[in-house]
């Protein structure tokens, strides 16, 4: 069962060209050398996002959203072949399918385009163990805080609060940006996994109003 979600304005900022940011799990922060950013061009603009859950309605805009991401800002970490590979695994078929084992939310803007997703499910069948799963945030609209209201909804969902420990699948560029929410190496393991990916975890006591559940 989902939980509350989210409505909030924030001022954000059109980035063009942004090469700014990468990883399996796009979202809203900044690396990058000096001239990368003078190579920016930004634009000032206000809009109302909602994060509320994904319908199946929703599946082929967040597919190609994800798509998009993959091909055009993660591709530079990760290369043209796995990133076509990694947006063939995310097609509307997987996300409608993801939906059915995990919580999972799209994040749209106030002409109701889809600017961002995020999934959280049980790990495997671990008890009280979750894993946050396919977080991006449309290439436009990075660095505006949908990243951060994303994982907000993540850590507020039923399945975080009864979790004693919860797993990201990370790409190295998005770890300064879990760190804020606490998360830390898996093990204290820095390399990345066969896939790419760093293992990220976080610890927590959990209130007994939701050790049920």
């Amino acid at each position: 069962m989902y939980g509350n979600y989210l409505k909030f304005s924030k001022q954000s900022y059109l980035i063009v060209e942004n090469s700014s940011l990468s990883a399996q799990f796009a979202i809203d922060f900044g690396h990058g050398n000096t001239g990368d950013r003078n190579q920016q061009e930004a634009m000032q603009m206000t809009s109302e996002i909602t994060i509320r859950p994904f319908v199946d309605a929703d599946a082929e805009k967040t597919a190609a959203m994800v798509k998009d991401v993959l091909l055009t800002v993660n591709v530079k970490d990760y290369g043209e072949l796995l990133m076509l590979k990694t947006a063939a695994e995310h097609d509307a078929a997987h996300l409608r399918a993801m939906a059915h084992y995990a919580n999972f939310y799209v994040a749209v803007n106030d002409v109701n385009e889809i600017v961002g997703c995020g999934g959280i499910s049980n790990y495997w069948d671990v008890p009280q163990e979750a894993i946050i799963l396919t977080v991006f945030v449309e290439r436009h609209q990075q660095r505006a805080g949908i990243g951060h209201e994303m994982m907000r909804q993540l850590m507020n969902d039923p399945v975080f609060l009864r979790s004693k420990r919860i797993e990201i699948p990370a790409a190295i560029s998005a770890v300064p940006f879990y760190k804020q929410f606490g998360f830390d190496y898996k093990d204290g393991r820095m390399e990345p996994d066969d896939e790419g990916n760093i293992r990220l975890e976080l610890s927590r006591t959990i209130k007994d109003d939701h050790k049920k559940g």
